[in-house]
Order: structure tokens, then C-alpha cells, then sequence
């Protein structure tokens, strides 16, 4: 089996009025599958239940609301342990150790600093890499 990281969409909405935004979250899962296909499957189908299970009760502003699954902004294949120089003799990551990534652009150096400052700016997400 293989292990990816499911970067899986969320929203809240307001059951009994409209409403002038929606909060998205983006939660990243750990999932087990042989392969892509599959682990995109399981990450579907977990991002359904967790939507359901995070409804039970959920208010917004005091107001009754439930989650929204969206979808799968990503997928990300984790890093097999030994393309990693901080791994453990049994193949587990230590502290340091790169899993995963997440790749886009900005459109200046100054929004790619902003962001990293934590300020908002308009990105393109890349493609997975084959």
C-alpha cells in the first residue's frame, strides 16, 4: 500500500437564511490505498462522512448550519522514506523530514512574501507532477 495526503474541501452553510460568505477550510487526511485511483476514492468517500459527522449540531454565527463536502483540492503521493536523508533506520520519518508539497505560482516576489507573511493573494495551483 501506498500512502498519499488528500487535501479535502469543506464550507459551511447556514440552514435557514441566505448568507454573505462561506468560511472554506481545507483539511489534509492521511489515506492507505494501492494506488491513485483508489486513494482518491477513499478520500471522496471520507470527506462525505466527516462532512456528515461535523453537522450534527453545528452552528455559525448562532446560527444552525452543517458542512458542505466540496471535493479534493489535491492529492499528494507522500515521499517514500528513503528519498529522504531524515529517516530512521527502519524507514519511519524523523523530525525534519519532508512528506509532502504543495506547489503553485504568485505573480510577483512581493506576493510570494506577502503570503508567506500570511496576507491573501490570488495563486495558481500546478498540476501534480507525473
Amino acid at each position: 500500500m501506498t500512502w498519499y495526503a488528500a487535501n479535502i474541501v469543506t464550507t459551511i452553510q447556514l440552514l435557514e437564511t441566505d448568507q454573505a460568505s462561506w468560511p472554506v477550510e481545507i483539511q489534509t487526511y492521511l489515506i492507505d490505498a494501492k494506488d491513485e485511483s483508489e486513494a482518491l476514492n477513499l478520500a471522496e468517500e471520507f470527506g462525505k462522512e466527516e462532512a456528515v459527522a461535523g453537522s450534527d449540531g453545528l452552528t455559525w454565527n448562532n446560527r444552525p448550519a452543517r458542512t458542505l463536502y466540496l471535493g479534493i483540492v489535491r492529492l499528494n503521493l507522500l515521499y517514500p522514506p528513503v528519498s529522504s536523508h531524515r529517516v530512521l533506520g527502519n524507514g519511519i520519518p524523523e523530525h525534519g523530514a519532508e512528506i509532502t508539497h504543495f506547489k503553485f505560482e504568485v505573480g510577483t516576489l512581493q506576493e510570494a512574501k506577502a503570503l508567506a507573511e500570511g496576507n491573501s493573494v490570488q495563486m495558481q495551483i500546478w498540476e501534480q507532477e507525473e
